[in-house]
Protein backbone atom coordinates (compact mmCIF):
# COMPACT_ATOMS: atom_id res chain seq x y z
CA UNK A 1 0.00 0.00 0.00
CA UNK A 2 1.27 3.98 -0.54
CA UNK A 3 2.38 5.63 2.32
CA UNK A 4 1.79 8.99 3.25
CA UNK A 5 2.32 11.61 0.64
CA UNK A 6 5.98 13.92 1.58
CA UNK A 7 5.24 17.88 1.98
CA UNK A 8 6.14 19.49 -1.11
CA UNK A 9 9.30 20.46 -1.73
CA UNK A 10 10.11 24.44 -1.94
CA UNK A 11 12.82 23.80 -4.81
CA UNK A 12 11.97 22.04 -8.36
CA UNK A 13 14.89 19.71 -8.44
CA UNK A 14 15.61 18.34 -11.90
CA UNK A 15 13.98 15.15 -12.38
CA UNK A 16 17.20 13.11 -14.24
CA UNK A 17 20.26 15.32 -12.72
CA UNK A 18 19.33 15.24 -9.20
CA UNK A 19 22.27 13.17 -6.89
CA UNK A 20 20.82 12.36 -3.25
CA UNK A 21 21.68 10.71 -0.24
CA UNK A 22 20.60 10.24 3.33
CA UNK A 23 22.86 12.22 6.46
CA UNK A 24 21.76 11.66 9.59
CA UNK A 25 18.13 9.96 9.04
CA UNK A 26 17.79 13.53 6.60
CA UNK A 27 17.64 13.41 2.91
CA UNK A 28 19.95 15.95 1.03
CA UNK A 29 18.57 16.03 -2.84
CA UNK A 30 20.83 18.94 -4.67
CA UNK A 31 21.57 18.86 -8.87
CA UNK A 32 20.20 20.38 -11.83
CA UNK A 33 17.08 23.42 -11.00
CA UNK A 34 14.05 22.69 -13.17
CA UNK A 35 13.25 24.27 -16.11
CA UNK A 36 10.18 24.98 -17.61
CA UNK A 37 9.96 22.40 -19.64
CA UNK A 38 10.76 19.95 -17.35
CA UNK A 39 14.77 19.48 -18.07
CA UNK A 40 17.35 20.24 -15.99
CA UNK A 41 19.50 23.41 -15.80
CA UNK A 42 22.84 23.24 -16.66
CA UNK A 43 23.89 26.27 -14.75
CA UNK A 44 21.64 26.54 -12.40
CA UNK A 45 21.55 24.18 -9.02
CA UNK A 46 19.34 23.49 -6.33
CA UNK A 47 19.96 22.04 -2.52
CA UNK A 48 17.38 20.63 -0.24
CA UNK A 49 16.97 18.62 3.00
CA UNK A 50 14.07 16.60 3.78
CA UNK A 51 13.80 16.67 7.87
CA UNK A 52 10.93 14.15 7.98
CA UNK A 53 8.95 16.36 8.46
CA UNK A 54 9.61 19.27 6.24
CA UNK A 55 11.80 20.65 4.13
CA UNK A 56 14.99 23.40 4.42
CA UNK A 57 17.47 25.01 2.30
CA UNK A 58 20.37 22.59 2.32
CA UNK A 59 24.42 23.79 1.92
CA UNK A 60 25.20 25.54 -1.46
CA UNK A 61 27.35 23.90 -3.69
CA UNK A 62 31.06 24.79 -3.85
CA UNK A 63 32.75 25.64 -7.04
CA UNK A 64 32.15 28.45 -9.35
CA UNK A 65 29.52 26.68 -11.49
CA UNK A 66 27.72 23.97 -11.25
CA UNK A 67 28.57 20.57 -12.50
CA UNK A 68 26.04 18.97 -14.12
CA UNK A 69 26.18 15.15 -13.33
CA UNK A 70 27.97 15.26 -10.57
CA UNK A 71 28.19 12.12 -8.21
CA UNK A 72 27.81 12.68 -4.13
CA UNK A 73 28.40 10.21 -1.57
CA UNK A 74 28.55 10.02 1.98
CA UNK A 75 32.11 8.80 3.23
CA UNK A 76 30.64 8.44 6.86
CA UNK A 77 27.67 10.18 8.70
CA UNK A 78 29.45 13.90 8.91
CA UNK A 79 30.93 13.73 5.40
CA UNK A 80 29.79 13.60 2.11
CA UNK A 81 31.75 14.22 -1.28
CA UNK A 82 30.93 15.68 -4.59
CA UNK A 83 32.57 14.82 -7.05
CA UNK A 84 33.78 15.66 -10.58
CA UNK A 85 31.02 16.44 -13.12
CA UNK A 86 30.32 19.09 -15.83
CA UNK A 87 30.22 18.80 -19.67
CA UNK A 88 33.99 18.63 -19.85
CA UNK A 89 34.30 15.85 -16.93
CA UNK A 90 35.82 17.85 -14.15
CA UNK A 91 38.17 16.09 -11.95
CA UNK A 92 37.54 18.50 -8.84
CA UNK A 93 36.49 16.68 -5.53
CA UNK A 94 34.79 18.48 -2.80
CA UNK A 95 34.34 17.68 0.75
CA UNK A 96 31.41 18.24 2.58
CA UNK A 97 31.50 18.76 6.52
CA UNK A 98 28.02 18.71 8.01
CA UNK A 99 29.65 19.47 11.36
CA UNK A 100 31.30 22.61 10.33
CA UNK A 101 29.04 23.19 7.17
CA UNK A 102 31.83 23.94 5.13
CA UNK A 103 32.92 22.77 1.93
CA UNK A 104 37.09 21.75 1.45
CA UNK A 105 38.98 20.48 -1.66
CA UNK A 106 40.53 16.74 -1.24
CA UNK A 107 42.28 15.38 -4.30
CA UNK A 108 41.44 15.70 -7.37
CA UNK A 109 40.34 13.05 -9.34
CA UNK A 110 43.01 11.16 -12.25
CA UNK A 111 40.45 11.44 -14.97
CA UNK A 112 37.90 14.34 -14.77
CA UNK A 113 34.12 12.70 -15.81
CA UNK A 114 30.75 13.11 -15.48
CA UNK A 115 27.50 10.95 -15.95
CA UNK A 116 30.09 8.46 -13.89
CA UNK A 117 28.56 6.40 -10.59
CA UNK A 118 30.21 6.18 -7.10
CA UNK A 119 29.84 4.31 -3.99
CA UNK A 120 31.56 3.99 -0.40
CA UNK A 121 33.70 0.98 0.06
CA UNK A 122 34.18 0.87 3.75
CA UNK A 123 33.89 4.13 5.13
CA UNK A 124 37.34 5.12 4.27
CA UNK A 125 37.43 4.64 0.90
CA UNK A 126 35.16 5.71 -2.42
CA UNK A 127 35.32 3.96 -5.15
CA UNK A 128 34.34 5.99 -9.12
CA UNK A 129 33.84 3.84 -12.20
CA UNK A 130 32.64 4.96 -15.89
CA UNK A 131 31.31 8.16 -17.28
CA UNK A 132 32.27 10.04 -20.00
CA UNK A 133 36.25 11.44 -20.08
CA UNK A 134 37.24 15.15 -20.77
CA UNK A 135 37.30 14.19 -24.44
CA UNK A 136 33.86 13.54 -24.19
CA UNK A 137 34.70 9.62 -24.61
CA UNK A 138 33.31 6.29 -23.07
CA UNK A 139 35.34 6.17 -19.68
CA UNK A 140 35.79 2.80 -18.53
CA UNK A 141 38.67 3.66 -15.85
CA UNK A 142 37.86 2.81 -11.61
CA UNK A 143 39.48 4.57 -9.56
CA UNK A 144 39.23 4.38 -5.65
CA UNK A 145 39.98 7.16 -2.63
CA UNK A 146 42.12 6.80 0.43
CA UNK A 147 40.94 9.11 3.10
CA UNK A 148 43.51 8.42 5.18
CA UNK A 149 46.12 9.51 2.36
CA UNK A 150 43.64 11.86 0.60
CA UNK A 151 44.71 10.57 -2.84
CA UNK A 152 43.33 8.59 -5.62
CA UNK A 153 44.21 5.42 -7.20
CA UNK A 154 43.86 3.80 -10.57
CA UNK A 155 42.11 0.13 -10.58
CA UNK A 156 41.13 -2.43 -13.14
CA UNK A 157 38.69 -0.98 -15.92
CA UNK A 158 35.02 -1.76 -16.43
CA UNK A 159 34.04 -5.00 -18.62
CA UNK A 160 34.74 -3.81 -22.20
CA UNK A 161 31.14 -5.11 -23.55
CA UNK A 162 28.87 -2.40 -21.53
CA UNK A 163 27.97 1.00 -21.58
CA UNK A 164 30.06 2.72 -18.87
CA UNK A 165 27.84 6.02 -18.95
CA UNK A 166 25.47 6.67 -15.93
CA UNK A 167 26.34 3.30 -13.77
CA UNK A 168 24.45 2.66 -10.74
CA UNK A 169 27.03 1.65 -7.86
CA UNK A 170 25.91 -0.22 -4.54
CA UNK A 171 27.89 -1.71 -1.84
CA UNK A 172 26.35 -4.82 -0.67
CA UNK A 173 27.55 -6.40 2.25
CA UNK A 174 31.41 -5.13 1.62
CA UNK A 175 31.15 -6.11 -2.08
CA UNK A 176 30.43 -3.53 -4.66
CA UNK A 177 27.73 -4.04 -7.87
CA UNK A 178 27.19 -2.42 -10.63
CA UNK A 179 23.90 -2.13 -13.08
CA UNK A 180 24.67 -0.98 -16.47
CA UNK A 181 23.21 0.38 -19.01
CA UNK A 182 21.26 -1.64 -21.34
CA UNK A 183 22.26 -4.43 -19.62
CA UNK A 184 20.00 -7.17 -17.80
CA UNK A 185 22.85 -8.69 -15.87
CA UNK A 186 24.30 -7.38 -12.66
CA UNK A 187 28.20 -7.42 -12.03
CA UNK A 188 30.17 -7.63 -9.06
CA UNK A 189 33.35 -6.14 -8.26
CA UNK A 190 35.97 -8.30 -6.67
CA UNK A 191 37.55 -6.96 -3.85
CA UNK A 192 40.77 -8.84 -4.40
CA UNK A 193 41.70 -8.13 -7.49
CA UNK A 194 39.60 -5.30 -8.33
CA UNK A 195 38.16 -7.43 -11.42
CA UNK A 196 34.84 -7.11 -12.20
CA UNK A 197 32.06 -10.22 -13.47
CA UNK A 198 28.75 -11.10 -13.73
CA UNK A 199 26.91 -12.01 -10.66
CA UNK A 200 25.97 -15.40 -11.62
CA UNK A 201 21.86 -16.24 -10.43
CA UNK A 202 20.50 -12.91 -10.69
CA UNK A 203 19.07 -11.26 -13.60
CA UNK A 204 17.13 -8.28 -13.82
CA UNK A 205 13.65 -8.88 -15.61
CA UNK A 206 14.50 -6.23 -17.94
CA UNK A 207 17.46 -4.10 -19.33
CA UNK A 208 18.58 -1.31 -16.81
CA UNK A 209 17.86 1.67 -18.28
CA UNK A 210 20.77 4.37 -16.48
CA UNK A 211 20.26 5.76 -13.20
CA UNK A 212 18.44 8.71 -14.82
CA UNK A 213 15.07 6.21 -14.75
CA UNK A 214 15.60 3.45 -13.40
CA UNK A 215 16.49 3.87 -9.46
CA UNK A 216 17.82 0.36 -7.10
CA UNK A 217 18.84 0.16 -3.24
CA UNK A 218 20.04 -2.35 -1.17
Amino acid sequence: SAGPALPTAKQKHGWADSPNVIVNEEWWITGGLQTGDNSCSGSSSTSEVYTGSNWKPGPALPGDEYPVYSCVVNLNTTHTFQIGGGNSGRRDVWLYDWSSQAWTRTGSLIQGRWVHGCVNLDGERILVAGGIDENDSKDYSVEIYDFTQGTWSSQPDLPAGINPMYPLLQNWDGQVLALFRGENQIYQRSEENGEWSVLQGVQLPSSFGDYRYDKAIL
